[in-house]
C-alpha cells in the first residue's frame, strides 16, 4: 500500500513540474506573439493598410475598448441623470460597460467623468 502511495505521489510531483514547464514555455510564446503582433500593428498603422489576407487568414487591426469605473456611485448616479440606469443592477458586467459606453462614444454621447477609457489595438486573425 505505501508502495502505491509513493508512486501515486511521484506522478504527481512529476506532472505538476511538467505543467509548470510547459506552461513557462506558453508564457514565453505568448510575450513573443504580443511583440509580434506590436510590430504588425505598427506597419500596419504606417502604411495605411487595415487587413491582409495570408495563407488563407484574414489579419486586420481589432480595436478593444478598455473602461474601469473610478467611482460607482458617481457613476451610477451619472447614469440614471442620462437615463441610462436600466443597464446596472448594481453589479455591471465588463462586456455590458464595454459595449455601453464604445455605443456612446460612436453616437458622440456624454461618458461620465467617473470611469476611465483605453483603447488598445490587437491583431485580429480569421479565415478568409
Amino acid at each position: 500500500m505505501q508502495e502505491n502511495i509513493t508512486q501515486k505521489f511521484s506522478d504527481y510531483l512529476y506532472l505538476d513540474a511538467e505543467i509548470k514547464e510547459k506552461e513557462a514555455e506558453i508564457k514565453k510564446q505568448k510575450s513573443i506573439r504580443f511583440a509580434i503582433g506590436k510590430e504588425l500593428i505598427n506597419h500596419m498603422n504606417n502604411t495605411d493598410i487595415t487587413k491582409i489576407a495570408i495563407k488563407g487568414q484574414l489579419i486586420y487591426i481589432r480595436k478593444q475598448l478598455i473602461v474601469k469605473i473610478e467611482n460607482k456611485e458617481l457613476f451610477f448616479t451619472f447614469l440614471e441623470q442620462e437615463g441610462e440606469d436600466d443597464i446596472i443592477k448594481r453589479v455591471i458586467h465588463p462586456r455590458t460597460l464595454n459595449s455601453w459606453i464604445k455605443d456612446r462614444i460612436e453616437e458622440g454621447l456624454k461618458v461620465s467623468d467617473h470611469v476611465i477609457v483605453d483603447t488598445i489595438e490587437q491583431i485580429g486573425v480569421r479565415k478568409v
